[in-house]
């Protein structure tokens, strides 16, 4: 994971396997300055594994009463910083 002179934020070939399972395989996702980058998928895709991997689910296990105040800074952050 880099964060270029241009803020851009790459995220390339992330790979996990447990075992002989492989969960993920060559995972990229590119997010720019002033953004807001989703990961979308279906059930069981690697979603929750990628996020694992690399910047933590901001929004797992947060009480209710923080998910606002997390979502506005988000918001404030993502005019300087990429966002995944």
């Amino acid at each position: 994971m880099e964060e270029n002179e241009n803020g851009k934020l790459l995220i390339d070939s992330v790979q996990l396997r447990f075992g002989d399972n492989v969960v993920l395989q060559s995972a990229y996702v590119t997010s720019y300055k002033g953004r807001v980058t989703g990961v979308l998928g279906r059930n069981g895709t690697g979603k929750s594994c990628l996020f694992k991997c690399i910047l933590d689910e901001p929004f797992s296990n947060i009480a209710p009463i923080y998910d606002e105040k997390i979502r506005a800074l988000i918001q404030e952050q993502k005019a300087n910083k990429g966002i995944i």
